[in-house]
């Protein structure tokens, strides 16, 4: 689907992306968190609970991702809040990092 319209996709949900950069200081911050927070999930997954390595890794990803998700869901449910798909992104990114490097260690 072809979005057009700068403010939603026709799917009802506001995106921002006018002030919204690819690599501000918010995006760093999404980065870092969700790295941190994979390896902290996948670490307690690993030595805390006792979960093999594979599986950790996708705990702690899918937590660090289904974090980033809901801040996204909280900032639309705000008044006047939009949800960022580049924010997503840094999410995305920094969860795969912190699990590539949970399965390295």
């Amino acid at each position: 689907m072809d979005c057009q319209m700068p403010a939603s996709c026709g799917n009802g949900v506001p995106v921002r992306h006018a002030a919204d950069p690819w690599f501000g200081r918010d995006k760093a911050q999404h980065f870092v968190v969700a790295f941190l927070s994979a390896g902290a999930a996948g670490y307690a997954a690993r030595h805390r609970w006792n979960r093999g390595r594979t599986r950790a890794v996708r705990w702690g990803f899918g937590a660090a991702l289904s974090a980033g998700i809901l801040k996204e869901i909280a900032d639309i449910r705000r008044p006047g809040g939009r949800a960022s798909f580049r924010d997503l992104a840094a999410d995305l990114a920094g969860a795969a990092g912190g699990s590539l490097l949970l399965s390295w260690w």
